[in-house]
């Protein structure tokens, strides 16, 4: 019979022996958690040999967690190194060693999984991040309202004997965890099904309906899980062990659907709306000059406007050689004895009957001369 591994607990206090110890009851897994109070300590006991996993406080009495880890990987390389940091520590320098970093009150579960695979001899992972579904802009997923949602599942999780219940949104990010959820991974469980639930806006048109429903079963050896979509949003996972099979499915459908209803009242309408990003105002280039080498706009052809008919001019135009000042002074020479005739209403019609050759001016044509005032 293989003996069980050993572990290095470092710390000054109680605290990373009996985290190591709660995990270790959690997974229902052997083995020998060696305490010690320092890094020296540490390393005097990993000299000793036949250690699997050394898990210290980010801050001892005589080093830092990553000095810490650092000596490990000199003088034991492969030796996986987990470091606990309280939420106030401040993050240790990556080191060669096989390393984790992990915050004790917000990622225990984290821890959990961490110590799993190590205990098994595996590479320990994060689940990729979930691509959202092809060709699917959902915008951005809305607010629920989690205390009230924790109530109901935690009424479900009872009434169909399940192992633990996860809720989670379209992107994989796990809000709600109850139950004996150590044993799974939960990250890489929500990530891989993340997808199937974002595509239920797509399949929604194929069934029919504006508000389609869905569950997903996946029946495993060691555990068995039920999906149930929350609208386009969000999801339920209900893990049973793998001996429940199909016996749950009546429960389930019973009180797992009716508390999905309950879930979608507390939601409203938004849990199957699809708040899509406006398109951005178009933005118009300030005009640019037109380059020399660019070629010039072809103007429409104006019609040529039609000349005004040509009258001869009331005087003739000096020549540009006239002298002005012979001009004037010859003005007294003008005979202007016959420039009040023009004025002579008489002498103008006389001139008017000459100029027609004896013609008769009619009204209109004697006011158009001028004969005749309007």
């Amino acid at each position: 019979m293989a003996s069980p591994p050993r572990i290095i607990a470092a710390d000054q206090s109680p605290q990373v022996p009996n985290i190591v110890r709660a995990a270790l009851d959690l997974l229902k897994r052997r083995a020998v958690v060696i305490d010690v109070p320092s890094g020296e300590a540490a390393l005097e006991e990993l000299a000793r040999g036949d250690v699997h996993l050394l898990v210290c406080a980010s801050a001892l009495p005589d080093m830092r967690g990553s000095g810490l880890a650092t000596r490990v990987h000199e003088l034991a390389p492969g030796i996986p190194v987990i470091i606990l940091a309280g939420a106030d520590a401040e993050e240790d320098v990556e080191t060669q060693s096989p390393l984790h970093y992990l915050i004790r009150a917000e990622q225990g579960d984290r821890f959990v999984r961490v110590l799993r695979a190590t205990l098994d001899g595996e590479v320990f992972e994060d689940a990729p991040a979930p691509s959202p579904a092809s060709g699917q802009n959902l915008g951005p997923v809305p607010e629920i309202p989690i205390d009230d949602i924790a109530e109901i599942l935690g009424n479900v999780l009872t009434d169909v004997g399940a192992m633990a219940v996860v809720l989670a949104d379209r992107t994989g990010s796990i809000l709600l965890e109850l139950g004996a959820v150590g044993y799974l991974d939960r990250e890489q469980l929500t990530g891989t099904l993340a997808p199937n639930f974002s595509n239920m806006v797509s399949v929604g048109p194929l069934v029919g309906g504006a508000q389609p429903r869905a569950m997903h079963f996946y029946d495993g050896d060691e555990f068995d899980i039920f999906g149930l979509a929350v609208g386009l949003h969000h999801f339920v996972c209900l893990i049973f062990e793998g001996s429940a099979g199909s016996r749950a499915f009546g429960a389930v459908t019973m009180f797992g659907r009716r508390a999905i209803q309950e879930i979608l009242e507390l939601i409203g309408d938004a849990a199957f709306q699809i708040q899509k990003p406006e398109p951005a105002a178009a933005v118009v280039p300030p005009a640019q000059p037109p380059s020399s080498d660019a070629a010039a706009p072809v103007e429409e052809a104006r019609p040529e406007p039609e000349e005004a008919p040509a009258h001869p001019p009331l005087l003739e135009p000096l020549p540009d050689d006239a002298d002005l000042e012979s001009v004037l002074d010859g003005l007294d020479k003008l005979d202007l004895s016959q420039a009040d005739e023009l004025f002579d209403p008489d002498k103008l019609a006389e001139i008017a009957a000459e100029s027609l050759a004896g013609e008769r001016l009619t009204y209109e044509e004697a006011q158009q001369m001028g004969v005749l005032q309007r």
